[in-house]
């Protein structure tokens, strides 16, 4: 019994190693990513959407759809590569190409379903579009907030996207409206949320928050959550405001508020994806973590929701 004890406690130390360590590799791989340029800032976006998109095909599968994979991966990576150079003033007058070069193909997915002979083509076509809602779209978005403030989104009818192109290029890439701060301070907020959300629930939870899909997690881990994502939301105001578009405290606490309660809601749809797909994690790419929608899902749901928030408060 004793050797069953001490084999269980070195197992549950070395998943803790393993798992720490990754993180800390996560760690260093977003800091270096999102600070270097936005260049590689969208790199990891790619990497993101890519694996993400196939680890959410896998699960579709396993629930009994047959989604277009590969082609609804060439779809995602294109809506990212094609919005990174509109926001970015690369496209010139043609910006509008990123909505449309992702909608035709979008649209194809129809006509692909043709000639696949597969059970279930309603489900196959949606399946494989909702991985481009689900996860290229908010990656997109994600991307995009690094700009806020700069090169115009849509800057087809707008000439300072192309003269704010021209500029970064004359200066290597300086990119002089990107604001990797404020992307850092908003997963900052998402992690601190999870870690506070954690520790509180592993001392304090007594009430399941929503057992039939998540059964460990609980409303005191959840309020704990909340109150660390609000004091990190609140230290996030004590940056320089040419770093974060605004170091108001008031919206950077309302942005955390925002966060903590999407992220959780994120968190919980990709656990009742997984529930349903008989998986405990959505892959194993890192480890003691899971897969890029098992450590990203909080931020791939809740980025929609602060991307809004920063349109209507913060320009």
């Amino acid at each position: 019994m004793q050797d069953k004890s001490l084999d269980m406690k070195n197992s549950a130390f070395n998943t803790l190693v393993v798992r720490t360590l990754s993180g800390i590799v996560l760690l260093g791989v977003v800091l270096g990513a999102v600070l270097f340029s936005p260049l590689t800032f969208a790199a990891l976006g790619l990497v993101i959407c890519i694996i993400g998109m196939r680890e959410f095909y896998a699960m579709a599968r396993r629930m009994n759809s047959y989604p277009q994979a590969v082609y609804g991966v060439c779809v995602g990576a294109v809506t990212v590569i094609v919005n990174f150079a509109a926001a970015y003033g690369l496209l010139d007058r043609m910006a509008w190409l990123a909505i449309a070069i992702p909608g035709l193909m979008c649209m194809s997915v129809f006509a692909i379903e043709l000639y696949r002979r597969k059970e279930n083509p309603l489900g196959n076509i949606a399946a494989t579009i909702m991985g481009v809602l689900y996860v290229a779209v908010p990656v997109v978005l994600l991307l995009r907030l690094g700009l806020l403030g700069g090169a115009d989104f849509l800057g087809a009818f707008a000439p300072q996207g192309v003269e704010f192109a021209e500029h970064a290029l004359e200066e290597s890439f300086a990119w002089p409206a990107y604001k990797p701060w404020l992307v850092l301070c908003y997963i900052f907020i998402i992690w601190a949320n999870d870690i506070g959300a954690y520790l509180v629930g592993v001392g304090f939870g007594r009430h399941r928050l929503f057992e039939r899909i998540s059964p460990k997690k609980s409303w005191e881990g959840f309020f704990g959550g909340v109150a660390v994502a609000l004091i990190a939301g609140y230290c996030a105001g004590y940056l320089p405001p040419q770093l974060m578009v605004t170091n108001d405290r008031w919206f950077w606490m309302g942005l955390a508020l925002i966060t903590a309660l999407s992220g959780v809601a994120g968190d919980l749809v990709e656990s009742l994806f997984k529930r349903a797909a008989g998986v405990k994690d959505s892959g194993a790419v890192m480890p003691g973590h899971g897969g890029v929608l098992d450590r990203f899902d909080a931020l791939i749901y809740s980025v929609p929701f602060i991307f809004t928030y920063f349109l209507i408060f913060a320009l």
